[in-house]
């Protein structure tokens, strides 16, 4: 089943999302809150569409959705710098053509085989997934390496630690002084991506399980013996 990745906006897990993501066979996946950086291609995706459009809207910015299509067909049609492909060509197998080449007169000498020009298409897109996976990984590893060197693993957690959770409190009323830290909390499960499941205990009887939580998000009570 394919995926949708989305943050956790209310907004986006509504009764309608749902719904559409029925319809559309796709199961709706929402990482840990308060990491953006496990939604980088998303919050790109932001970048690239909001640096996009601004540039053709009008002064009064009303006519914004008028100049989506426009947006989609120049993301789609450019190169990525990940894979060296357009989204396009790993998509449908060829580049977009420009508005200039749809003006331009051309005509067709000689009148192709469908058989033929399939198996030719479906070769050319395996070809350029191949080639897009191997740079992937490349890409991958670069970015890891870069990643690595500001960041500094100094507390590790497992199964059985007794943590404080960090949860800001949202909602009317809410001050800066109003308390930030919930638990104890138990750690049930390792999630993996450096997120666990926990399980807040109540008056020391009752639990209730949370979502998976990033171990930023965690602090140290009392360690598994």
């Amino acid at each position: 089943m394919r995926e949708l990745v989305v943050d956790g906006a209310p907004e986006l897990s509504g009764k309608v999302v749902a719904a559409l993501t029925d319809l559309v066979q796709t199961k709706q996946i929402s990482p840990v809150p308060y990491r953006p950086a496990l939604l980088g291609l998303v919050e790109r995706f932001y970048r690239s569409w909001k640096d996009m459009v601004p540039i053709y809207v009008a002064e009064a910015q009303n006519d914004w959705d008028c100049w989506l299509p426009c947006a989609v067909y120049a993301y789609n049609g450019a190169r990525h710098s990940a894979t060296g492909f357009s989204p396009n060509e790993l998509m449908m197998g060829r580049r977009l053509r420009t508005p200039n080449e749809l003006l331009r007169m051309a005509g067709v000498t000689q009148v192709g085989e469908f058989a033929e020009y399939h198996r030719k298409l479906v070769r050319q897109m395996a070809q350029c997934a191949a080639a897009a996976k191997t740079a992937l990984v490349k890409d991958q590893l670069q970015r890891e390496k870069f990643y690595n060197r500001r960041e500094r693993h100094t507390t590790e957690f497992d199964v059985g630690d007794l943590v404080w959770v960090l949860r800001p409190p949202r909602g009317k009323g809410i001050t800066k002084l109003s308390h930030q830290w919930v638990g104890p909390a138990l750690i049930t499960e390792d999630a993996g991506f450096d997120s666990s499941i926990v399980s807040c205990i109540i008056n020391f009887t009752q639990m209730t399980t949370l979502d998976a939580i990033h171990r930023s998000m965690l602090f140290v009570l009392l360690r598994c013996p």
